[in-house]
């Protein structure tokens, strides 16, 4: 498990366009998915002067998420 910078979320698997999270509480889902760097998930998101950002250290996109970017989350 790969800890966030949500202290009750983990990232159990992580590729490009994918992150599986899992809480502290049982909860798991996926986001499927890069974002735009328009948003504030910044998964995978690569930013023009900064270069890649890693999800590790972002925001967990959790499930109800409306951003603005194309990130779909999913349930398990």
């Amino acid at each position: 498990m790969i800890p966030t910078v949500d202290p009750d979320c983990f990232i159990e698997e992580e590729r490009e366009g994918y992150v599986r999270y899992r809480s502290t509480d049982g909860r798991r889902w996926e986001v499927h998915g890069v974002c735009d760097y328009r948003g504030d998930c910044l998964i995978g998101a690569v930013d023009p002067l900064l270069g890649p950002r890693g999800s590790r250290l972002d925001v967990p996109v959790g499930p109800g998420f409306s951003g603005c970017c194309d990130l779909r989350v999913v349930e398990l």
